[in-house]
């Protein structure tokens, strides 16, 4: 859980070629071809970001078993490209729970803390989108996925600020072009084990540098050590953290 910058003249991106994970029984009777990862290293921080395909679906999920993240492969249902989720906390028990509101398929899974900053990401048919706190309908009136986060990165195609935690550290977000395609985005240190990579005004600088000025919106998930991006059969981003939800995108069935 959660313990950028000017961009040189040419931008080394490399599109990475991702072998096949068994895909859940539900998406083995169709071929699903692997979103292309690209990849780019500022100051020894590495940026990794896929476009998804605009026919893909976006879902909160829950991981097989919450908790840390060894085996993550293993321990997903997703037959496309997965990151990080929302924040978790230790409960009363001892037990590892979402710390914020999520909701699946219109059913709320985990209720709304008393967090006034961030908003919320709404899914639902490739119409996702992100709302602030104070602006969130009434849970029921939400019939698919949403999951609360913090903080909003960009908003209207700029840093939404002010963004003003200092604090470097791995990172992870969800955003939307302005053509209306979605975007997932992370920035690591590639030392095993760190977790040091960029601020948070750092890493939505970044993104919109790398982007080109087409992103929209961006909402950040839980980072540090939890921060992974992972697609089937290939973990692009490792994490030695733990996570109790995750977003999945994949092939609308």
């Amino acid at each position: 859980m959660s313990k950028p910058l000017l961009l040189p003249a040419a931008l080394a991106c490399a599109a990475l070629s991702l072998a096949a994970l068994p895909a859940p029984a539900s998406a083995q009777a169709r071929p699903v071809a692997s979103p292309r990862i690209e990849t780019a290293s500022f100051d020894g921080v590495t940026y990794a970001w896929s476009i998804l395909p605009r026919d893909w679906r976006v879902a909160v999920r829950r991981p097989i078993r919450s908790g840390r993240l060894a085996g993550i492969a293993a321990n997903l249902r997703c037959g496309g490209i997965a990151m990080t989720g929302g924040y978790s906390r230790y409960d009363d028990r001892g037990k590892l729970v979402p710390n914020d509101l999520v909701v699946m398929n219109g059913r709320t899974v985990s209720a709304r803390n008393g967090r006034r900053d961030g908003g919320f990401l709404i899914l639902g048919s490739g119409h996702e989108r992100i709302v602030r706190t104070r602006d969130l309908p009434p849970t029921r009136a939400i019939g698919g996925d949403a999951i609360q986060s913090t903080p909003i990165l960009v908003l209207d195609g700029a840093v939404d600020l002010p963004l003003a935690d200092e604090r470097r550290s791995n990172r992870i977000a969800f955003g939307r072009l302005r053509d209306g395609r979605r975007v997932m985005i992370a920035a690591y240190d590639r030392h095993p084990g760190a977790s040091s990579a960029v601020t948070l005004r750092g890493f939505a600088e970044r993104s919109l540098q790398i982007l080109g000025g087409r992103l929209d919106w961006l909402m950040n998930f839980d980072g540090g050590p939890s921060v992974f991006l992972a697609t089937r059969g290939r973990t692009i981003v490792p994490a030695p953290g733990e996570i109790t939800t995750y977003l999945c995108a994949e092939p609308a069935r």
